[in-house]
């Protein structure tokens, strides 16, 4: 299952746990998988250069927290629907696609 990542090319800065200082963060825009394409612009995920993987920051002010992967190596995500706030739906991406998708933007 091909998997891979589009990310915004403007980086903002967070707070990212475990790391010193400022980051530089990319925010995930969508996934692209067998099934289809998944909007991710309503989410909190972002790309760190820094900590090399997907974090979460709930807000401009909190600290991003790093996702945590499972023993296949995959990232667990939501998807959201603008139209229907109650709506979410888990899917999975590999961390190695997101880091490669992500090597080839930055």
């Amino acid at each position: 299952m091909k998997e891979y990542a589009e990310f915004n090319t403007v980086p903002e800065t967070r707070v990212v746990e475990g790391t010193m200082g400022m980051s530089l963060v990319y925010r995930l825009k969508r996934v692209f998988t067998n099934q289809g394409a998944i909007d991710m612009r309503f989410s909190n995920v972002y790309y760190s250069k820094e900590y090399k993987g997907l974090v979460s920051c709930k807000g401009r002010d909190s600290k991003a927290r790093p996702l945590s992967l499972d023993k296949l190596g995959k990232y667990t995500l939501r998807e959201h629907d603008p139209k229907n706030p109650k709506f979410t739906r888990p899917f999975k991406v590999h961390s190695d696609e997101i880091s490669y998708a992500a090597h080839n933007l930055i």
